[in-house]
C-alpha cells in the first residue's frame, strides 16, 4: 500500500471513530516535512475555546489504546479550531507555562474555597456527574471573578497536575494536598 493510500485510510478510519463525539471535525493526515513524520490535523469549532492539552485529551480518551498504539504513536497532533492555523496553535499556552505560578493558583483557589464547591455541585457521584470537560470548573471560577487569564491558569495548574475535567480536579490527589481545605 502507497504512502498516501495508508494516510487517506488512516484519515477514514480516525473520522468514522470521531465524528459521533466531534459532529462536524474534519482529520487530515499527512507527512508533515517540518517534524519528519505523519501529522494527525484535527479542525473543530468546539475546539475554539479550548486550551490545547484539553482538546488532545478530549481526542484521546476516544480513541482505543490498541488503534493507538498501532496507528498514531509517534505522530504529531494539531487540535484546531474552527479558523486557527498551526502557527497560531503552537503560540497558545501550555502547563509548563505555569510551573511558577502553582502555589499562587492554589493559594487562590483554596481562599475561594473552590475544591469545596466543586464537591458541592457535583455531588455524591463526581464521576456521574461530570461532563468529562471544565464546565463546572470554569462556571464556578467565573461566579468568583476569575478573569480571562487566570481562568487559563488555573485550568494550566489543575492539567499540569493531571485533571483534565472536573471530577479528575476533585480526585487528583496531588491537588488536594497542595490546596486541601473544608467543605
Amino acid at each position: 500500500m502507497s504512502k498516501m493510500n495508508s494516510h487517506s485510510e488512516l484519515q477514514g478510519k480516525l473520522t468514522r471513530l470521531l465524528t459521533d463525539k466531534f459532529p462536524g471535525i474534519t482529520v487530515e493526515v499527512a507527512h508533515g516535512e517540518r517534524w519528519g513524520r505523519t501529522m494527525l490535523t484535527f479542525r473543530w469549532s468546539g475546539f475554539d475555546d479550548l486550551l490545547p492539552e484539553e482538546r488532545f485529551h478530549r481526542l484521546f480518551r476516544i480513541i482505543p489504546e490498541d488503534f493507538y498504539e498501532k496507528h498514531l504513536r509517534g505522530c504529531v497532533w494539531f487540535e484546531l479550531g474552527s479558523t486557527e492555523s498551526v502557527e497560531a496553535f503552537l503560540k497558545l499556552p501550555r502547563s509548563e507555562d505555569v510551573q511558577g505560578k502553582e502555589r499562587q493558583v492554589i493559594q487562590r483557589l483554596t481562599k475561594v474555597k473552590f475544591f469545596a464547591s466543586l464537591m458541592e455541585e457535583l455531588g455524591a457521584d463526581p464521576m456521574a456527574a461530570c461532563a468529562g470537560d471544565f464546565s463546572t470548573t470554569r462556571r464556578i471560577l467565573a461566579a468568583r471573578r476569575f478573569g480571562k487569564t487566570a481562568l487559563r491558569n488555573t485550568l494550566l495548574v489543575l492539567m499540569r497536575n493531571g485533571a483534565y475535567c472536573d471530577c479528575e480536579a476533585l480526585f487528583n490527589a496531588k491537588l488536594l494536598q497542595l490546596g486541601r481545605e473544608t467543605p
